[in-house]
């Protein structure tokens, strides 16, 4: 009997192909570590986004807001308020971000909708205030733009100041 020295040529196929797939495979869970890594950032992004913006109304609200422009218990689109220092300050979505007339509070890459505030006078005189909005952040993968992820803020405050 002959001895062969080397591989035949299915034995060499079959290892090829046994490479080939675990490659996929490999690339395959590759891609959804990538994948969900992105939709995990897309959402600290949007959840860090919206505490910032309504810490930043919060603050202002306890240490700068004398009283709502109008507190008349219907929901707008905006809230306006008096200062101390007697300047104007509006929060709304301006340009896709929630802002107040002086800076966005949120990035470019998250967009604001849906904002309504309601001041609401209570029988104590001292004005109730609510705040929702939405923000929405486009998910961003390899392949470029996957889908968007929304969620929802709201704020609710007595303020300490009668009106």
């Amino acid at each position: 009997m002959k001895r062969h020295l080397g591989f035949s040529l299915i034995e060499n196929l079959v290892v090829v192909s046994t490479f080939a797939i675990l490659a996929t495979v490999g690339a395959a869970i590759f891609v959804m570590s990538l994948r969900g890594q992105n939709k995990a950032l897309s959402s600290k992004l949007l959840r860090q986004s919206g505490s910032t913006a309504i810490l930043a109304i919060e603050d202002y609200l306890q240490r700068f807001a004398d009283h709502p422009d109008l507190c008349d218990g219907a929901n707008r689109d905006r809230i306006t308020f008096w200062g101390r220092d007697g300047e104007i300050t509006v929060f709304s979505c301006q340009n896709g971000a929630v802002a107040s007339n002086s800076s966005a509070l949120t990035p470019k890459t998250v967009k604001c909708k849906n904002f309504q505030a309601r001041c609401q006078p209570l029988s104590s005189s001292y004005p109730e205030i609510t705040i929702n909005f939405d923000l929405e952040v486009q998910e961003k993968s390899l392949m470029g733009t996957v889908g968007k992820k929304s969620d929802h803020f709201y704020l609710h405050k007595i303020l300490g100041k009668k009106i």
